[in-house]
């Protein structure tokens, strides 16, 4: 299991937000997804997160893709409810 961060690297985001953000994060993305959109919010290099997943730079950069691109999907629709 992933930790979930309390507070965010970048302080511009109010707490609230991020929480909100990251509560979705955890329930629409896979674990590997959310893994390396936690870390890339926390200014971890793509090079970085790959170590720490035994994995290549570019599927570092596609789960990103993948995880920005469920998040906007859901933000998309909690807009709309």
């Amino acid at each position: 299991s992933v930790p979930l961060h309390s507070e965010p690297a970048d302080r511009s985001m109010p707490s609230e937000s991020y929480r909100t953000l990251m509560s979705m994060a955890k329930t629409v993305l896979t674990e590997k997804e959310f893994f390396v959109f936690n870390h890339y919010i926390q200014h971890d290099s793509y090079k970085k997160i790959a170590e720490m997943l035994g994995c290549s730079c570019k599927s570092v950069d596609n789960a990103l893709t993948r995880a920005k691109r469920k998040l906007k999907e859901n933000v998309r629709k909690s807009g709309k409810d």
